[in-house]
């Protein structure tokens, strides 16, 4: 198996296996924000993973988090779950940016 194939492989698994860590956090951080602090759920459009999920209140929860406004909530255990969710979250994208890169340079090199 070539280099690029095992490299292509890890990429892929740590992306799922962080896509779902992501989902457990985000649904962790939903179920804090509904119980604890239901005016500050309300104002982001009541956020949940699938029902009743909107688009704009995605983008408001996303806006929140990229804010950091977790961090201004006197919850600690809120603020943990935040910084959480948000590193979960970048670090998804950078991986999913990579795996694209890899994609176009294998891509690049069979021609």
């Amino acid at each position: 198996m070539r280099r690029s194939t095992i490299a292509f492989s890890f990429l892929i698994a740590a992306q799922l296996i962080g896509t779902v860590t992501y989902l457990v956090f985000l649904s962790r951080l939903l179920a804090r924000l509904r119980a604890a602090h239901a005016e500050l759920w309300e104002s982001l459009g009541r956020p949940s993973l699938v029902r009743d999920s909107t688009m704009a209140s995605q983008a408001r929860l996303l806006g929140w988090l990229r804010r950091r406004g977790y961090a201004n909530a006197g919850d600690r255990e809120l603020q943990r779950l935040g910084a959480g969710v948000r590193t979960m979250l970048i670090s998804l994208i950078a991986n999913f940016a990579v795996v694209l890169l890899v994609i176009v340079a294998l891509a690049l090199r069979v021609r």
